[in-house]
C-alpha cells in the first residue's frame, strides 16, 4: 500500500495490488467480486434498457394493420357519402323536372281556359230552322198517319172478327190483312216519331 500525491493511502493502480504492502486476498476477492457484481449488473440493467427502449418499435406489424383497417374504413366512409350526395343530387334534379312539368301543364291548362270559346260557324247559322223544312213536317205528317192507319186497322180487324161467318170468305180476308197490317204500321209510325225527335235533340245541341 502507497501514500497517494493527495494523501490518501491505497494501491498504486499501476502495479498488481497482490504484490504491495498491505494486500489481503480475502478482501480484496470480495471487492473484486462485489466490484464484478456491480459491474454485471449495471451491464444488465443497462442491456434491458436498450432492450426496453427497442421493443416498441419491434412489432411493426400490427401498426400496418391497424393502418390499412383505417385506411379502408375512410374509403368506405367516403364511398357512402359520395353515393348519397349523388343520390340526393339526382332526387333534387327529378324533383325539379317534375316540377317543371307540372308548371307547363298548369301554364298550357290555363292558356286553354283563357282561350275565348269558338264563335259558332257560319254553315250553323245558314242551316234553316226546322219550322221552315218541308221534309219534317212531311215525317211528321208520315209518323201520324201510319199510327193513324194502324189504329184504323186493328179496329177493322176486331170487327170482322166478331162477324165473321163460314160463308163470307172476303170477312176472314179482310181481318187477317187488318190483323198483319196494323202492328206494322203503328211500329212505323212510332219509329218515324222517335227518329225526328232525334233530329230536333241533334239541331238543338248544335245551337248551343
Amino acid at each position: 500500500m502507497s501514500k497517494q500525491n493527495d494523501g490518501s493511502t491505497g494501491f498504486d493502480p499501476r502495479y498488481d495490488p497482490a504484490f504491495q504492502p498491505g494486500f489481503q486476498p480475502e478482501s480484496d476477492s470480495r471487492g473484486r467480486r462485489s466490484s464484478s457484481w456491480r459491474t454485471d449488473g449495471a451491464a444488465d440493467a443497462a442491456r434491458g434498457t436498450a432492450v426496453a427502449a427497442a421493443s416498441p418499435s419491434a412489432p411493426a406489424a400490427p401498426t400496418n394493420d391497424t393502418a390499412r383497417i383505417a385506411a379502408d374504413a375512410a374509403r368506405q366512409r367516403l364511398a357512402r357519402t359520395t353515393a348519397a350526395a349523388a343520390n340526393e343530387e339526382q332526387l333534387r334534379a327529378q324533383q325539379t323536372l317534375h316540377a317543371q312539368q307540372g308548371d307547363e301543364l298548369f301554364g298550357l291548362a290555363d292558356a286553354v281556359d283563357d282561350e275565348p270559346s269558338a264563335p259558332p260557324s257560319a254553315g250553323a247559322d245558314r242551316l234553316p230552322p226546322l219550322r221552315s223544312n218541308p221534309f219534317i213536317w212531311g215525317l211528321w205528317a208520315f209518323a201520324v198517319a201510319c199510327v193513324v192507319a194502324g189504329y184504323w186497322f186493328a179496329r177493322l180487324a176486331q170487327d170482322a172478327a166478331m162477324q165473321f161467318t163460314s160463308n163470307a170468305p172476303d170477312s176472314w180476308i179482310m181481318q187477317s190483312v187488318a190483323q198483319a197490317l196494323s202492328p206494322l204500321l203503328m211500329t212505323v209510325g212510332v219509329a218515324t216519331v222517335g227518329a225526328l225527335l232525334v233530329i230536333y235533340a241533334l239541331r238543338w245541341r248544335g245551337r248551343d
